[in-house]
């Protein structure tokens, strides 16, 4: 089950040569994806090694070979046999192509992990004796409901098939989707795809011909498959020990523990699951992820930044900044140009007077001037605040215009807003009166 393991591998064809030697796929996947990245490579990866029959498997491996010429020989190098259904002897009648059994037990072992040798080794003899008392029970309390265990059962399954019997113990399976045909062979437990060859269970092409000649289906699953060869299995148990100060006493020294030494960095606990297969996007389409998507800024209303690096709120902070050291509107001074307050202007056939607004200063005094400067500076828009009116002051009605609304400036670009709804819409982008604007920082800066 070790890709990176050439000794042990090479130890194992001498060692036991009879024996078959599998590589686990999901190691092949991490080391291939090094080297060689992309969702196409990795669908193409794992179709080529659930393949079980040399059609499919050349199939697969041709489409990969078009995909990406050099992941096809570092691919084609490694041995079919030892990663692809396509090649597996069908003697031990098992498909596994993966170690989960180890992982599973791994898994169940990870507290024990940090615990000395002693203690480790009575953490795992209690994980392992209530494991098979459990998985013993279990099974023998579903005996009387089906001979067969039910993960054997549920992989049994029909699909729509022509069954055509020869007359003798062969079939001719024409399949409805694809429209391929298939020959199986019920006394020898063989199928032309080699499904049923390989795990002893009957594929969707026998379970056709057995429904069609209403044969018991249990008859035809793999001795292996049965509970009586089940709880053989899990017949032995392992039997209780006492703990430390119950041991026997013994003339020798106890065994000192090893000198213990401190590793760099953070201790690991799990796995490194960083090169696994990513979940099914349909599977698990509302999940966010933080690979792939793209950043909205909350701040200005634009993508590729966020709030925290937006160069517009670092603009608005300078801004603010100078401001409050100098005791100047910077905002009514940026409006008018930097030359002082300005008089409102009137539209284009207006017969609106404003001298009541804006007087001559000979016609004015101290006072006066002075209230009308605090009147327009209130209803000046400052440059920082989206061009949304302010509540204190209402400016000076035009009554040519629509809903009799002055035209006030909206953004920096030219744009007016000249209408309540314009108005209202405005309010709504930036949701709230006083948010802030959607800025062209790069002018800006």
């Amino acid at each position: 089950m070790f890709t990176m393991l050439q000794g042990f591998i090479n130890a194992l064809e001498n060692v036991v040569p009879n024996a078959e030697h599998r590589f686990c796929v999901m190691h092949l996947y991490n080391n291939m994806s090094k080297q060689h990245k992309g969702k196409g490579l990795r669908d193409l990866l794992w179709k080529a090694a659930r393949a079980t029959n040399d059609y499919m498997f050349d199939k697969h491996m041709l489409e990969l070979k078009k995909l990406s010429k050099k992941c096809y020989d570092w691919l084609i190098e490694k041995p079919g046999s030892q990663w692809s259904r396509s090649g597996f002897r069908t003697t031990c009648q098992s498909d596994m192509f993966v170690n989960n059994h180890c992982e599973v037990f791994n898994n169940n072992i990870g507290e024990f992990r940090d615990l000395p040798i002693i203690s480790l080794l009575q953490g795992i003899h209690k994980v392992v004796m209530r494991r098979i008392q459990s998985r013993r029970d279990k099974m023998i309390a579903s005996y009387q409901l089906n001979p067969i265990c039910p993960n054997a059962m549920r992989k049994v399954n029909n699909r729509g098939c022509i069954v055509q019997w020869s007359g003798n113990t062969k079939y001719l399976v024409t399949v409805c989707d694809g429209g391929h045909e298939i020959v199986v062979d019920l006394e020898a437990r063989t199928c032309a795809c080699r499904k049923y060859d390989l795990n002893g269970l009957p594929c969707y092409h026998a379970c056709a011909c057995i429904r069609w000649k209403n044969l018991n289906m249990s008859a035809f699953i793999h001795k292996a498959y049965h509970k009586d060869m089940f709880l053989k299995t899990y017949e032995h148990t392992v039997e209780p020990i006492n703990s430390q100060q119950y041991w026997e006493k013994t003339p020798f020294p106890p065994p000192l523990p090893p000198v213990l030494k401190v590793q760099p960095g953070r201790p690991k606990k799990k796995r490194n699951k960083r090169n696994d297969i990513p979940p099914d996007s349909s599977t698990d389409a509302l999940k966010v992820r933080r690979v792939g998507g793209k950043l909205h800024c909350k701040y200005c209303k634009l993508e590729g930044h966020n709030a925290r690096t937006c160069p517009a709120k670092k603009y608005d902070h300078q801004f603010k900044q100078k401001e409050a050291q100098t005791g100047v509107d910077e905002g009514a001074k940026a409006q008018t140009g930097g030359q002082g307050e300005k008089a409102p202007q009137t539209t284009q056939g207006s017969t609106t007077d404003f001298s009541y607004a804006c007087p001559l200063p000979s016609q004015t005094s101290h006072a006066d001037s002075t209230r009308m400067k605090r009147v327009k500076k209130s209803a000046t828009v400052s440059a920082t605040q989206g061009g949304i009116f302010q509540n204190p002051t209402q400016a000076p009605r035009v009554t040519n215009t629509p809903l009799g609304i002055q035209p006030q400036s909206q953004t920096k670009d030219g744009k007016y807003v000249t209408t309540m709804r314009h108005l209202e819409n405005a309010k709504n982008e930036r949701k709230g009166a006083l948010q802030k604007p959607a800025w062209n920082y790069e002018a800006a800066l």
